[in-house]
């Protein structure tokens, strides 16, 4: 009986043993039979606090995996989808954006917006892109100096151009005002000078054709307009400045009436001239030359103020000088340049009527130098006039 007991003890001693060593060395059986001394055998569940039960049965699914998936693909936004109208940034994607230029005379701000100011206009930095007249209030100009053309830039003084009057250009878009002379001098490009006389024979820095005739005429073969002589590249012209008029220098050589001279005047027009007419009997005077009795000034007092008979009924006028010895073309008594046409068999009409008959007018007959009157309905010769300068 002893024996047995024995047995049994070391029956169960060996099942402990081996199920210790096959749970750590295989850490999968979780249990082991027991027997008690009572020789029955019982499963004993056995747990171990660091291998915690597991199913051991095998299965087929496949862990699931929560990793992101190396297939995505990134989206770059487009410069509308920003809202941006300029300037460059990131898109997104690790990638530059640009969306371009503003217009001319605008800039790309912080925003990504065109306006009228630089980007950091207003940080108390005059900035590359900034000058004194996009951003003022960060580049304003120093010193005297005013912003021209987005430049500071120092206007010049009367000192610095040496002027002593007038206006000018100060270099900077504005105007240097240097004052006017004293009393006895006046302002000739900038500088004060002894106020010239008209008439002392020099045409000076302030006077002209149209100011002072007697210091700066213009030739026989120019006209004086708004100051300046000009040439009058034509033979069908010609100007007296002694009286400023232009005469036609070389009219229609028929008789014609008086109403038809006045018609022929008022519709000519030569190189451009119009304004034609008539001369009066004091203009047509103006043209004698070399007869003492009727130029201007001599013993024949026929004029605008003096025009009846009384004035003109007298040999000074009617017989005036010899017939065919003026200096002029064709012997007539005017001038011996520029003054064409004939004067022989009868004279050229004037405006001026004969206040002693009715219908009547003056005239002047360029072959002896008279002065007479004749009625409207004669037929003479015309020379139009106007007022040349």
């Amino acid at each position: 009986m002893l024996k047995k007991v024995i047995s049994f003890t070391l029956l169960a001693i060996g099942f402990v043993l081996t199920g210790c060593s096959n749970n750590n060395a295989n850490d999968q059986t979780d249990s082991f039979v027991s027997t008690d001394t009572t020789g029955n055998q019982d499963a004993v569940e056995h747990h171990d606090a660091n291998h915690p039960a597991t199913d051991n049965r095998i299965s087929d699914a496949k862990p699931e995996d929560n990793s992101p998936s190396t297939d995505t693909v990134c989206q770059a936004k487009t410069c509308q989808d920003l809202g941006w109208a300029c300037g460059e940034g990131d898109n997104g994607c690790g990638d530059v954006l640009q969306c371009g230029q503003c217009p001319k005379g605008t800039y790309c701000g912080a925003d990504h917006k065109c306006g009228t100011k630089p980007r950091f206009c207003g940080n108390n930095t005059c900035n590359e892109d900034e000058n004194c007249g996009n951003c003022p209030e960060d580049c304003a100009c120093g010193g005297g100096q005013v912003c021209f053309n987005d430049h500071c830039c120092p206007p010049e003084s009367c000192r610095v151009l040496e002027w002593e009057c007038g206006k000018g250009d100060n270099g900077c878009g504005g105007t240097v005002d240097c004052g006017n002379c004293d009393a006895e001098h006046t302002c000739i490009k900038h500088k004060c000078k002894m106020k010239p006389k008209c008439g002392d024979g020099k045409c000076n820095g302030n006077e002209n054709c149209g100011t002072c005739k007697a210091d700066c005429a213009c030739r026989n073969v120019e006209i004086c307009e708004n100051g300046k002589c000009k040439d009058l590249d034509s033979d069908h012209e010609w100007v007296d400045h002694n009286t400023g008029l232009m005469w036609e220098a070389t009219p229609m050589s028929k008789h014609i009436k008086w109403d038809e001279a006045d018609a022929y005047c008022k519709a000519l027009e030569l190189d451009g001239y119009t304004g034609w007419r008539i001369p009066t009997i004091d203009e047509l005077r103006t043209l004698i030359r070399g007869c003492q009795h009727t130029v201007v000034g001599g013993d024949c007092k026929v004029s605008v103020s003096c025009a009846s008979d009384t004035c003109g009924d007298t040999d000074a006028c009617r017989e005036a000088c010899l017939e065919g010895e003026g200096p002029g073309d064709n012997d007539c008594y005017w001038p011996v340049v520029w003054i064409k046409g004939t004067c022989n068999n009868g004279g050229f009409w004037s405006s001026t009527l004969d206040t002693s008959q009715a219908a009547t007018v003056w005239e002047v007959r360029f072959n002896t130098g008279a002065i007479r009157s004749e009625s409207k309905n004669w037929k003479d010769y015309v020379r139009c006039v106007r007022n040349g300068e």
